[in-house]
């Protein structure tokens, strides 16, 4: 019996925990424009019932001074991706930021 993949998402921070387990693909990728909060993909993804998450890529760098937003509590809700922009806190992003959609594959 093949293992079942080992998928878990619990930080905000976009962290993912045993990625290295887990069968997934890139259904969607988008640079954010600092103007919206939220992209759409196609919907034809969300049949067969696998798990959908949107994982936000940003460079935190502590030697460089951030000079854009970062993305934070990141959501899918449907074909629909949400997410908000932190600056003050600290958490501030070397590159512009570009949120990645992928999906689980074997449940």
């Amino acid at each position: 019996m093949a293992k079942k993949p080992v998928f878990n998402v619990y930080h905000d921070t976009g962290e993912i925990d045993n990625i290295i387990d887990s069968l997934v693909f890139v259904i969607h990728s988008e640079k954010v424009d600092f103007s919206k909060t939220s992209m759409s993909f196609d919907s034809r993804y969300l049949k067969g019932g696998e798990r959908i998450i949107a994982v936000p890529i940003v460079t935190h760098r502590s030697e460089m001074n951030g000079n854009y937003p970062t993305v934070t509590n990141v959501k899918v809700n449907g074909n629909t991706v949400t997410w908000a922009y932190e600056h003050d806190s600290g958490m501030a992003s070397a590159t512009v930021p570009i949120i990645h959609v992928f999906k689980l594959m074997g449940r």
